[in-house]
């Protein structure tokens, strides 16, 4: 496949290369259909970018808020903490509601 350039001042330059590189459509990590959304989650470990990025179609994107969009992976991992969250706020609560248990009498210091 070759393009021609024409450059500034006039001069042509024919530029040929192997193949079609033209930039292909991206597709879903999960299935072949096309990219839609970014995750919006967080990063991966060792990632530079802010967000996780993961290209998902909409079939595959969890809307979590407005123009918030979740892959699978990082909306399993919300859920978890969320329900980790939720046991921890419902452990304390009980811990509260329920006084100790009598010890009974401290038989060390008669």
């Amino acid at each position: 496949m070759c393009r021609r350039i024409v450059q500034p001042d006039g001069s042509v330059i024919i530029a040929c290369s192997r193949g079609d590189h033209r930039p292909r459509a991206r597709h879903c990590a999960y299935c072949p259909r096309p990219v839609e959304v970014l995750c919006d989650g967080p990063p991966q470990p060792g990632s530079k970018s802010k967000t996780c990025d993961k290209g998902v179609c909409r079939v595959h994107a969890h809307v979590v808020g407005p123009d918030v969009d979740l892959c699978w992976q990082c909306f399993r991992d919300r859920q978890r903490a969320e329900r980790e969250a939720a046991a921890a706020a419902a452990g304390s609560a009980a811990a509260a509601a329920d006084p100790p248990a009598d010890p009974g009498p401290d038989l060390g210091t008669v």
